[in-house]
């Protein structure tokens, strides 16, 4: 009975992890990490883009499953595929792509959340720290996923110094459907396995505390064990996917009644925006209208001025004349 208690409570608990981590994005939340590290050590944030990080998955996915070609000594794709295949497979317009200035790369058996991978896988040599904290970099990209859904699981930060925002830039707007795995800047959930490879990561726990309570990972064969781990991961797989649908049927009236209140919000923020365009367009009409009686005024004076002018220069000539007689005068009076 007490076993019994014991595993109800933990199922519950493992079932509400994978409620949430399921609508999280992993590579956002290591991307998070990254700009909390360079907020720490005092230096600027990097700007999280997208395309980046979906060259990130590409990346992985170049290595097929293959852990041991990452490291120093390791194959890696060839710096021209990422300008060619790699941006090609994402989407990314090949005359935004920029300089890669950095590429940590990590693969682990296991699924480990951001903050581990972050400090004991990515960064936890100096010269990796050295080279994300390095000054030559203005934007990153993060990409995670699995071996088709599973283990090995990589984790891939991209680094280069391209123009935030227009750089890594898609061709339609948004990102090619991506099979498999996560990517950082984009806020969406993960693809195809990347979120069942998450969910059975943080089951295997579980698994492991009811294969010793009930002594099956003592007792059984090999082969056995095998079947026993595999319907097991099924099972919690399958209730985690049912408790989400679940929750998502249960949560759909608060996000409709969210919706409908942002929908009575953007009405009153666009009779504002009419009322306020009415008003603008009175003051132009009393603009033009001002303008009308200035472009009256102006052109009365203008005449009144032409006038005056033309009166003056009659005045100068009459004025002329009358030089001139006198000078008559005066000489037939000399004479």
């Amino acid at each position: 009975m007490a076993v019994a208690m014991r595993l109800l409570v933990l199922l519950a608990a493992m079932a509400a992890t994978a409620i949430g981590k399921s609508v999280k994005n992993p590579a956002d939340a290591l991307a998070r990490e990254i700009n909390r590290n360079l907020t720490a050590a005092n230096l600027p944030t990097l700007y999280n883009n997208p395309g980046l990080g979906c060259v990130a998955l590409q990346y992985i996915q170049a290595y097929q499953g293959q852990c041991s070609d990452v490291g120093p000594n390791g194959q890696r794709p060839p710096e021209a595929s990422f300008k060619t295949t790699l941006a090609d497979n994402c989407g990314v317009d090949p005359s935004s792509v920029a300089d890669i200035t950095g590429t940590i790369l990590a693969c682990e058996t296991e699924y480990r959340d951001a903050r581990y991978a972050f400090s004991s896988l990515l960064f936890k040599e100096s010269s990796t720290l050295a080279t994300l904290q390095s000054s030559n970099h203005t934007e990153f990209g993060v990409g995670i996923s699995g071996y088709e859904g599973g283990a090995p699981y990589f984790w891939c930060v991209l680094l280069s110094n391209g123009t935030p925002k227009s750089s890594f830039s898609f061709s339609d707007s948004k990102a090619k459907y991506q099979k498999t795995g996560c990517f950082s800047g984009t806020g969406e959930a993960c693809s195809g396995g990347a979120g069942s490879f998450r969910r059975v990561a943080s089951l295997i726990p579980a698994s492991m505390f009811v294969a010793d309570e009930f002594g099956l990972r003592k007792s059984t064969t090999r082969p056995w064990r095998k079947i026993f781990w595999f319907s097991l991961h099924l099972y919690f797989t399958a209730w985690s996917i049912f408790l989400t649908l679940v929750v998502g049927i249960i949560t759909s009236p608060f996000r409709f009644l969210n919706a409908a209140r942002r929908e009575k919000l953007l009405e009153a923020q666009l009779r504002e925006l009419q009322q306020h365009y009415e008003e603008l367009g009175e003051k132009k009409g009393d603009l033009e209208r001002r303008l009308e009686v200035t472009a009256r005024d102006r052109k009365r004076i203008k005449e009144s001025l032409d006038q005056a002018v033309g009166e003056w220069e009659k005045s100068i000539d009459r004025l002329k004349l009358l030089k001139a007689r006198v000078r008559g005068k005066t000489y037939f009076s000399t004479i």
